[in-house]
């Protein structure tokens, strides 16, 4: 059992009024095992943690060896009363617990649950910690193995983190931490790994770098003073190109495998348009409800454009995508049960694949519509803009605005159809006034370009890449 350590470094946060410290010791630099050390300024006898997070289950189950005591008492063990839920027969103002955090069953979550393995990981204080409920101030310090250090995109001070919003916190802990920064006018992009790839780590944060620019130009500029990309490996490598990642805050955390290493670095920037992305939305606005059809479903559309843009992809690389995501959504019995709002709330409980098939395929219908009928002066890229440019930094419904926002542009038939109601999507029967038909031989559907386009046709595809 680990000693009660001393907090001359450690900071507070605020719980509802409590001030608490915090101190996080990972054991060892081969262990997957963590120890947390805490103290509350008034007396507490529950602590309640978080048991799932998207597809990873079971988070609670973690968590082992609960005290809970007074200052100069003896600790008393907390009984788990249910999965993550300890409570203890008296009340006292200290608490220490350990965490198991090796690498999680599914690979893919590794980058959205904390863990621990092969000399680095990712900690992300909303699994770590006790549920600390709003308004929370937080500041955490560290005591590592010999040769790691710890990185995040809020520089520490006196030794600590101070954190405005615990939830999306995300620490990269691990042996030899390779940063590199730059600054892109007002914002620090901070880039971090702790393996070697096959391109630098200068030609990463370049990337980064040109992602960021090319947002904030066509958007707004980057809601955060710093933001940080976070690259770790996923634990199997082999030849296929992968990754999986998630955006907290301002710390983008991924994980990711090469594959063929001579492509290694544009299939990193494929991914980054996506969730750079979201430094913008979702985290870059105080929106409220499930609207993942928007912040996931209208992203992939945006970062297929922005891939283009960038020349990471081709014109004929993004038609072939959008022909995957069409056939994909009609291989899904269940794609026109609900309308997107509604399948929102269905996210990791069978609904995600359905909703960011279509919510895509909408925003694909959505932009030729808005590019033709304003003769190229308007794109979805306004609808961004004109929800940051509105948006006053307080909660906001977001199916209501982002709706609302939508149809100011024109194509609201499409937003009430697809977004409000559930009706069925037919491509084939859409594209073809814009240039474009389906073409499906055997169940390989593609879109293509018609051979005989017209002026308004040939110009609204120069727009979206098209080289003829």
């Amino acid at each position: 059992m680990l000693s009660f350590i001393s907090f001359s470094s450690a900071a507070t946060f605020t719980v509802h009024a409590q001030q608490v410290k915090v101190h996080i010791t990972v054991e060892g630099e081969n262990t997957s095992r963590a120890v947390i050390v805490g103290e509350y300024s008034e007396p507490i006898s529950r602590l309640s943690f978080l048991n799932s997070y998207g597809t990873a289950l079971g988070l609670g189950d973690r968590i082992t060896q609960v005290e809970v005591w007074k200052e100069n008492e003896q600790p008393i063990a907390a009984q788990k009363v249910a999965p993550g839920e300890f409570r203890a027969s008296t009340s006292g103002t200290h608490f220490r617990y350990g965490v198991t955090l090796g690498s999680p069953e599914v690979e893919g979550d590794m980058a959205h649950v904390s863990w621990l393995a092969a000399g680095m990981g990712y900690l992300m204080l909303a699994d770590l910690l006790p549920e600390l409920g709003t308004n929370t101030s937080l500041s955490v310090d560290f005591t590592l193995p010999p040769g790691w250090n710890v990185s995040s995109s809020t520089q520490p001070s006196g030794g600590h983190y101070v954190i405005d919003e615990p939830a999306r916190a995300v620490f990269f802990v691990g042996q030899s931490l390779r940063t590199k920064t730059k600054m892109i006018g007002a914002t620090q992009i901070t880039f971090v790994t702790a393996r070697k790839w096959s391109f630098t780590d200068d030609q990463a944060v370049e990337v980064m770098a040109r992602i960021i620019n090319y947002y904030e130009r066509s958007i707004t500029p980057v809601p955060r003073k710093q933001t940080a990309l976070f690259l770790a490996p996923y634990r199997t490598v082999d030849s296929n190109a992968r990754w999986n990642a998630e955006t907290r805050g301002g710390t983008t955390a991924i994980v990711f495998n090469e594959g063929d290493h001579r492509i290694a670095l544009a299939q990193l920037g494929i991914a980054l348009t996506h969730e750079l992305f979201h430094l913008w939305v979702p985290n870059g606005l105080a929106f409220t409800g499930d609207y993942d059809w928007f912040f996931e479903g209208f992203t992939l559309y945006q970062a297929l454009r922005t891939a283009v843009e960038l020349r990471f992809i081709d014109f004929p690389e993004y038609l072939r995508t959008m022909s995957r995501v069409y056939q994909s959504y009609l291989a899904q019995f269940d794609r026109d049960q609900l309308s997107l709002i509604d399948a929102s709330r269905r996210r990791f409980t069978g609904g995600s694949a359905a909703v960011n098939d279509k919510a895509m395929l909408l925003a694909f219908m959505y932009d030729l519509t808005v590019r033709t009928q304003s003769e190229g002066a308007l794109s979805i890229d306004d609808v961004y803009r004109s929800l940051f440019k509105q948006h006053d930094g307080k909660p906001q419904d977001a199916n209501q605005v982002i709706i609302k926002t939508l149809s100011a542009y024109g194509a609201n038939q499409l937003i009430e159809s697809y977004a409000v109601g559930n009706a069925a999507i037919h491509l084939d029967a859409f594209v073809n006034q814009y240039g474009l038909r389906i073409q499906s031989p055997g169940s390989d559907t593609q879109l293509v370009i018609n051979r005989n386009l017209n002026s308004a046709q040939r110009r609204l595809l120069r727009s979206l890449g098209f080289k003829g």
